[in-house]
């Protein structure tokens, strides 16, 4: 028997298309199924990839990832002391040394007295702290008197307004043990507040080692270093660790966000799999029915010589073609439900007087991913309906009907 020439896929199109037209709500059924199965892995892994990148973005644009936080593992046997502070100035890439210093002290506003904490850091060491972020007014310099930066917590205990510098003056006592005793300084200005709930007075250091004396000065609990470039963080750190300090960098926090979100990105993309092999369970069956009421078509194709190539491709089309609706349509839904998230967070924003993150990456790679990911399970799946249409014998498709 001669065979005719092999259908192009110019007309192979018309019949893929018909087929899935004349079964519609199974075709949309089918289709909708890869859908749901696209935007549920595409929303789930582009919020894990937004949310690292939020996460991410806030910790590197911090000036705290050029810094290291030096502590002594003993003070008696390894004092941090101001000798130790100029043999860590002397390591291979420190930048600047930046000791911290706290006593404790009570301040005072007319007849409201309340113990505070007062810490002596440099101006440097304000502006490199994560936990320091000026809310209003200014940090003050190294060479200010009578100035300290306040927290907010410090405001609250007050009762004093927290959008504003106070325009008061206080009344600071320093409690330090040993032979200066109690000091009471007055007119103690604020020149800024800080967003920090404990209340905690910051005080220039080199002041507040003017008014303790060198004799009675406390051993520093911390200090921080900060270098010019992150290649120089290992060769400081190294410096630090060989001298016996203990010392954590704000780069190794990046590196334990990178891991936790290797597997939130994992769950999440699991979750969004296995969303996709329901879909494809439905698919297959789709296909698996389509062939078992067509049996009689296929016969008669195959009767008037078409060969079992064209049917494989036929069927194999179909699918493709409820893969790459499937997916468009999933990535439509997946970018709706974004918008629906990202509106609700914003008026949730409006009424907190904040502003609301980003928190979907819709990266091109994610996107191009999830098409090529819906054509190519539409087509595996394809695959074994359209191999039983080819063994179809052609004498006993027409009988069967």
């Amino acid at each position: 028997m001669s065979r005719i020439a092999s259908i192009r896929f110019s007309d192979l199109l018309p019949l893929a298309w018909s087929s899935l037209r004349r079964n519609r709500l199974r075709s949309f059924l089918t289709i909708g199924a890869i859908a749901v199965g696209i935007a549920v892995m595409v929303y789930l892994v582009s919020l894990g990839y937004g949310l690292e990148e939020l996460t991410l973005g806030n910790v590197q644009k911090s000036p705290s990832l050029l810094t290291i936080t030096v502590e002594t593992p003993n003070q008696a046997l390894l004092p941090l002391d101001g000798t130790a502070v100029q043999k860590i100035k002397k390591i291979d890439g420190v930048d600047l040394v930046m000791p911290r210093m706290t006593v404790k002290g009570e301040m005072a506003l007319d007849k409201q007295h309340y113990p505070t904490t007062l810490v002596g850091v440099d101006a440097e060491y304000l502006q490199v702290s994560d936990n320091t972020k000026l809310t209003v007014g200014r940090y003050y310099r190294d060479e200010d008197v009578q100035t300290v930066v306040v927290s907010t917590g410090f405001l609250k205990a007050f009762g004093l307004d927290l959008s504003k510098t106070p325009l008061v003056l206080f009344t600071m006592q320093i409690n330090q043990d040993g032979p200066i005793g109690l000091q009471t300084l007055k007119d103690i200005s604020v020149s800024g507040v800080v967003a920090q709930d404990t209340p905690v007075a910051y005080i220039p250091r080199l002041y507040l080692e003017s008014l303790i004396g060198k004799d009675a000065l406390p051993q520093y609990e911390q200090v921080k270093v900060s270098v010019k470039v992150i290649d120089s963080i290992q060769t400081a750190r190294d410096g630090l660790i060989a001298q016996g300090f203990k010392a954590s960098a704000a780069v190794d926090n990046v590196q334990s966000i990178n891991q936790i979100f290797v597997w939130i990105r994992a769950v999440l993309g699991t979750l969004g799999l296995i969303a996709i092999f329901v879909a494809t369970i439905g698919m297959f069956n789709t296909l698996t029915i389509s062939l078992l009421e067509r049996t009689r078509e296929i016969g008669i194709m195959k009767a008037l010589g078409v060969r079992n190539r064209d049917i494989s491709r036929l069927f194999i089309l179909e699918a493709a073609l409820m893969g790459v609706m499937g997916g468009l349509a999933g990535l439509t839904v997946a970018f709706f439900f974004q918008e629906v998230t990202l509106f609700i967070l914003s008026l949730l924003a409006e009424i907190s007087n904040a502003t609301a993150p980003q928190i979907f990456n819709n990266h091109l790679l994610i996107v191009g991913g999830a098409m090529i990911l819906a054509i190519f399970i539409a087509v595996i799946t394809g695959v074994y309906p359209a191999m039983r249409a080819t063994r179809l014998n052609p004498i006993d498709a027409i009988r069967r009907e």
